[in-house]
């Protein structure tokens, strides 16, 4: 049996010329189909980006609102120190205004926890500077959380005259609990968060804080004799 030889139609160079045609449209068609692939990852991480920043924005500012208020807070704790130091020495006196506490405005993490894989297509050292930022926004929205219950139990103590020693070392406790978590909330903001934000491109608002949202903190604590 004879087997005939294997030849192309119209010749081998023909043949050669058509495959290599073929394998430079499939590597164009490859090549351009990463272009647009890179184009499309590229304006997702922008996307991604402007979201963030939004976001960081928006909390920067939040937690910059609870910084304006330290120095009332602050002033607060230290007129129910002395509070409590008369009723140590026996010369009690009654509450009569308000104990208010720091406003903590919640923050806005959803365009983070969403970002699935667009995060991985970006750049290592953003992605490092986004975690940061975010990791120091998330032990503040924790103490922000502590902060308020620490609060609510000082508040228990409006209108308070003579109170029993075990009342006293509770509110003592509380104010302890509540200085500390301020010393954190400051030490944790001197981390140059806002500095950091602004390296990402976070617009931050710098105007002036408009202090009557918390006026009732600031205003000196009223007490009468009991």
């Amino acid at each position: 049996m004879r087997f005939g030889t294997l030849r192309p139609e119209h010749g081998w160079r023909a043949f050669g010329t058509e495959l290599v045609v073929v394998i430079l449209g499939v590597l164009i068609a490859l090549w351009a189909q990463q272009l647009v692939d890179r184009w499309r990852s590229r304006a997702a991480v922008a996307d991604l980006r402007q979201s963030l920043n939004m976001e960081l924005g928006q909390s920067l500012d939040a937690y910059r609102l609870r910084i304006a208020q330290g120095d009332c807070a602050r002033r607060r704790l230290a007129e129910l120190e002395g509070w409590l130091a008369a009723q140590h020495s026996g010369r009690p006196t009654k509450l009569t205004s308000p104990i208010d506490r720091p406003l903590g405005f919640a923050l806005d993490t959803t365009a983070w926890e969403q970002a699935g894989d667009t995060l991985t297509n970006m750049p290592l050292k953003q992605r490092i500077a986004y975690g940061t930022i975010y990791s120091e926004l998330r032990n503040y929205d924790l103490l922000r959380l502590q902060e308020k219950t620490v609060w609510i139990g000082i508040r228990g103590y409006e209108g308070a005259a003579a109170i029993s020693p075990e009342r006293q070392f509770d509110l003592h406790a509380l104010i302890t609990q509540a200085r500390d978590i301020d010393r954190s909330i400051e030490l944790n903001w001197q981390q140059d968060l806002p500095k950091e934000g602004v390296k990402l491109g976070v617009k931050l608002d710098t105007t002036d804080v408009p202090s009557h949202y918390w006026r009732d903190l600031c205003r000196p604590l009223q007490t009468k004799p009991a």
